[in-house]
């Protein structure tokens, strides 16, 4: 009897000590083992935000090449005392008119899902080419590349009035011929000085991406007859190899903003658990809306949002 009391008082123990473990391993996989990005919250570094703001040339090297990603490993090699995100926003097709009409809900006044309000990022590249590219200009290209323009003004009047950093890019090609052998390329052209000449008024960098994607192409003769496949996948929206144009691009850019790595107010230089205290946030991945033909329509990617 006192045997099998001693073995049953040794079984309990025995129970009590693996439930404590398994407890405890449960806790340590909650607090730090669920997934890099939970984390990172709790990282004493300051955080910086980046974020790519504009059309499919935005969504689609995020959805099929995860450069935000790329980016902010690319940063944090090198500014290895700050905790990065580069955000995303970017919808297909969209013109000046429509990056303005989103820009204070997606970039100057972001709110979470509670309705709390969110902080401005600290850097903002703008990419798009949708005015260059897709609209028809057809007999008033003058009055329509005016219009174009002072919305661009206002556009980056906004956003150089909260944002320290600005970028713009874009348009990038349409069309793989050699230059000047692509039917819009007068049009491209046209709009891209308009934005390097906008850039200039602003006193911001301008990314010359088109000038880069031309220097890229192929120059051997059996690709010279080639529409797309070269850097693009349809003459527009990159391929990996387009892709890592702008990434490297991006990332010379980000990196030569030297004020945007220094320690300054404190507001700039909050960590990633201070900011998630603040604002009760995380940033989510939200998933692209598809039409009935599959092809992706809109792009919303890495952006913070609540909880």
């Amino acid at each position: 009897m006192k045997e099998n009391r001693g073995l049953s008082r040794f079984s309990g123990v025995l129970s009590l000590t693996i439930g404590l473990l398994l407890l405890a391993g449960s806790l340590a996989y909650l607090s730090i083992g669920r997934t890099a990005e939970y984390t990172t919250f709790y990282s004493s570094k300051p955080v910086r935000e980046i974020m790519l703001f504009g059309d499919s040339l935005v969504g689609v090297p995020e959805v099929k090449y995860d450069i935000s990603d790329h980016l902010e490993k690319g940063i944090e090699k090198k500014e290895k005392n700050f905790d990065v995100t580069v955000s995303t926003s970017g919808e297909n097709g969209n013109t000046v008119s429509d990056l303005l009409k989103r820009v204070d809900s997606d970039v100057l006044s972001r709110k979470s899902y509670g309705g709390d309000s969110l902080p401005l990022p600290d850097a903002v590249i703008v990419l798009f080419d949708s005015d260059a590219a897709d609209v028809d200009e057809g007999s008033k290209p003058a009055k329509i590349r005016e219009a174009y323009k002072e919305k661009l003004i206002t556009l980056l009047d906004k956003l150089t009035a909260k944002i320290d950093y600005v970028a713009l890019s874009g348009p990038i090609l349409m069309g793989e011929l050699p230059e000047g052998e692509n039917p819009r390329d007068e049009q491209m052209d046209a709009y891209e000085t308009i934005n390097k000449e906008v850039a200039s008024k602003y006193h911001i960098d301008y990314i010359p991406l088109r000038e880069e994607f031309e220097a890229a192409e192929p120059n051997k003769s059996k690709y010279e007859a080639m529409k797309k496949g070269k850097l693009t996948m349809d003459g527009e929206h990159p391929l990996h190899q387009g892709e890592a144009i702008i990434e490297s691009s991006f990332l010379k850019q980000i990196l030569s903003w030297g004020g945007l790595w220094k320690a300054s107010s404190k507001s700039k230089n909050l960590t990633r658990r201070e900011q998630l205290d603040a604002t009760s946030t995380t940033p989510v991945v939200v998933a692209p809306k598809k039409d009935s033909t599959g092809a992706i329509t809109v792009v919303k990617t890495k952006q913070f949002q609540g909880r």
